[in-house]
């Protein structure tokens, strides 16, 4: 592939991939998934992303979505403290 090709076809994954994540419940979604496999460092980072992104568009899921990483970053901060599963939209 030349860099022309490469460019283009990266910048066609680049467009489906940001088209697919505007998707707020796909997004809450994979947060949910990230989570609960246990890997609450990229589900903290999903969660604020959610807030950043839908704050508008979506006032409540956006206010869930900070309050979902908050829960988390205190739970890494206090590792006995217990965090409740998330729920699913």
């Amino acid at each position: 592939i030349d860099g022309a090709a490469a460019v283009s076809a990266g910048g066609a994954a680049a467009a489906a991939v940001t088209g697919a994540n505007m998707n707020p419940l796909g997004r809450w979604n994979e947060a949910v998934s990230t989570e609960l496999s246990g890997n609450w460092t990229e589900a903290i980072r999903l969660y604020s992303l959610i807030a950043q992104d839908f704050g508008e568009s979506q006032p409540n899921m956006a206010t869930q979505a900070a309050n979902r990483a908050m829960a988390l970053r205190e739970g890494l901060r206090n590792p006995g403290m217990r965090v409740q599963p998330p729920e699913r939209a």
